[in-house]
């Protein structure tokens, strides 16, 4: 239940262009599949593993006309980006060791416009 949570447990999505809020558990996110970044995609973080977006966001993963912007709680602001692109992001909980990180961290592959 939402009540018996910590601020700290939950990560705040917020579409600029409607207001809408979308509201992901630390732990879902965690207990997505994961998905680990290549040398080839990024040698700095490369082993790091997260969730995709997408597959959390499934009534976004598809929509090409919607834009927003990515706020991150470290105050990184991306540039505008279809709501599919932003969905092929990667929410990073985990370091290379296996280790989980203190906080999330977003990361896109090469070729997505952010």
């Amino acid at each position: 239940p939402l009540a018996r949570c910590s601020p700290a447990d939950w990560l705040t999505m917020e579409l600029h262009l409607s207001g809408e809020r979308k509201y992901l558990s630390l732990a879902s996110i965690r207990a997505a599949p994961p998905r680990v970044i290549s040398g080839d995609e990024s040698a700095k973080l490369a082993g790091c593993a997260g969730a995709e977006l997408g597959p959390l966001l499934p009534q976004l993963a598809e929509d090409e006309t919607l834009i927003g912007v990515l706020v991150a709680s470290d105050g990184l602001v991306s540039a505008p980006i279809t709501a599919g692109e932003l969905c092929r992001g990667v929410l990073l909980h985990t370091d290379a060791a296996g280790t989980l990180l203190s906080s999330l961290r977003a990361w896109f592959p090469p070729g997505v416009a952010v």
